[in-house]
């Protein structure tokens, strides 16, 4: 049952005064977002219109027209007319669709740091999917945007403390919150109303964006860029490049007028999450910079601290590591599975890169008596420059290249690898060689070069205990990974549970990688 509050008025016209009318929509708001956790808790329907509400405007007291209207405001419809939009959608046919509409705690605690009431201090009208949505941003969007910032941990989240309450001071950009979460929770649960929901945040947002440029002293503040980041970064949601490209080509001006990206504002947040969107529009559109740089930051995923630690390992593949990385975070953040003609240059450009780099290891070898005498890390990172030009064309990309280029490209790698041996090459690095094996198995589906790296994935297994595909995903996630390589990657797995490691045929090509 609804908990009552009560409000003392000393004459009736007080019940319609602004400041009185939002604490009851604080209130009720609230109320609101508490039955909706015990319907989660519940595994109970969503539901839609909250039936709840007049009731609990009559507890109030709000009778007649004004308790009318105002149910009707709660639930985002100030005519009175029926809305679409705003209906709750029917239970998620899956249970992670599910999940979706359960709550990760209290927004008292989660967004207002300070235990401020943040139904009362939300700068738009609280209606049914406001919290919703905030929450699926709280769990969802917003560590997906960390992702791009400096400084951002597990136990530090900038988005959490800073992006989110200041966009609770400001409507426009509350407006690009809640558009971004729409869109998410509309691919996620795949509840297309939640388009139209977005729609009108987009409206907003955009109304709010052209009337600040008409403001002296607020064109360009951070208030205005971040409403127009969002929406560029909405664009990239929906998959169209060359709007999200003019989007931000209208937000490189208004930082030009500022003075610069180390002008804005939130400790930097703004500055990294323009430069990542500009990094995206390189890999989607092949323009250059916008800003005039790029971010220089590497960010390296941890399953490759321990070799990069190596002297011996030169400096470019920790920048071939995050320049894949950083294309895996906008990929995995976008979710575009397109794949554009700038994309498919910038992938080969990678690639090409590498390949380069490889020729340059190749030509440090050696020769004496025929045989190549090189130095342990560098075989070891001749394999894993291989590892990441697969990652590259087999995974990143949606559309793989021809079946012959993967076949000469896996053909290569394990010939690289069979010029290492176990304990002198990858000591220490068994899980490294794990992934650089898994990435080697997907260049083909079938034949002799597939039951190769089958095999050999079946010894790396061994050697770490025999592991199921639950307790090897978290290590190959510790490297590079995307997650669309699910489905095919649990396959490799079954298929690899299924072969006997006392193979005599395999074992003979795969003796030198198992000398003692």
């Amino acid at each position: 049952m609804p908990q009552l509050r009560f409000i003392t008025t000393t004459n009736p016209e007080q019940v319609k005064g602004s400041g009185m009318r939002k604490i009851v929509r604080s209130h009720v708001a609230r109320q609101h977002h508490i039955v909706r956790q015990q319907a989660w808790r519940d595994d109970n329907e969503v539901q839609g219109k909250c039936e709840y509400i007049p009731t609990l405007l009559k507890y109030l007291g709000l009778r007649g027209f004004f308790g009318d209207f105002l149910a009707r405001m709660i639930l985002g419809d100030e005519t009175g007319n029926s809305v679409a939009q705003d209906k709750t959608p029917s239970e998620p046919s899956t249970r992670s669709q599910q999940s979706l509409r359960r709550p990760s705690g209290s927004l008292v605690i989660t967004v207002s740091p300070g235990g401020a009431e943040p139904f009362s201090v939300w700068p738009l009208e609280a209606t049914p999917r406001m919290n919703i949505l905030v929450d699926h941003f709280l769990k969802v969007v917003g560590p997906g945007m960390n992702a791009f910032i400096a400084g951002a941990t597990g136990t530090v989240d900038p988005i959490k403390t800073v992006y989110i309450p200041f966009s609770m001071s400001d409507p426009c950009v509350f407006h690009g919150l809640l558009l971004l979460s729409a869109r998410s929770f509309a691919k996620l649960s795949l509840d297309t109303s939640y388009h139209i929901t977005a729609l009108k945040h987009k409206v907003g947002c955009i109304h709010l964006v052209n009337q600040g440029l008409g403001i002296p002293g607020k064109q360009t503040s951070d208030a205005i860029i971040a409403a127009v980041l969002m929406l560029a970064v909405e664009e990239m949601l929906l998959g169209d490049p060359e709007v999200f490209k003019a989007h931000l080509k209208g937000l490189q001006s208004m930082v030009v007028i500022r003075g610069g990206l180390d002008k804005l504002g939130l400790g930097g947040i703004l500055k990294q999450l323009a430069l990542s969107c500009d990094r995206a529009c390189g890999i989607f559109t092949g323009s250059e910079p916008l800003f005039g740089q790029r971010d220089s930051r590497e960010i390296i995923p941890p399953g490759f601290d321990q070799i990069l630690q190596c002297s011996e390992i030169n400096h470019h593949v920790s920048r071939f590591i995050s320049d894949a990385k950083i294309t895996t975070m906008i990929k995995t953040f976008s979710g575009y599975e397109g794949m554009t003609d700038a994309e498919l240059l910038s992938s080969d450009t990678h690639c090409n890169f590498i390949a380069q780099h490889i020729n340059r290891i190749s030509s440090q070898s050696m020769i004496t008596n025929n045989i190549a005498v090189v130095t342990p890390h560098l075989r070891v990172e001749e394999c894993l420059c291989y590892g990441l030009m697969t990652y590259h064309i087999m995974m990143l990309r949606s559309i793989p290249p021809h079946p012959s280029l993967c076949l000469d490209i896996g053909n290569q790698l394990k010939s690289a690898l069979l010029q290492t041996e176990l304990q002198v090459h990858w000591q220490g690095h068994s899980e490294l060689l794990l992934w650089i094996s898994f990435a080697g198995a997907h260049t083909t589906t079938q034949g002799p070069l597939r039951d190769w790296y089958v095999l050999l994935l079946s010894s790396i297994n061994s050697r770490l205990g025999a592991k199921s595909w639950e307790q090897i995903k978290p290590i190959l996630m510790k490297f590079l990974w995307i997650e669309r390589y699910e489905i095919p990657g649990s396959a490799l797995w079954l298929e690899m549970e299924h072969l006997s490691v006392n193979n005599v045929l395999h074992l003979v090509t795969l003796a030198p990688l198992f000398r003692v």
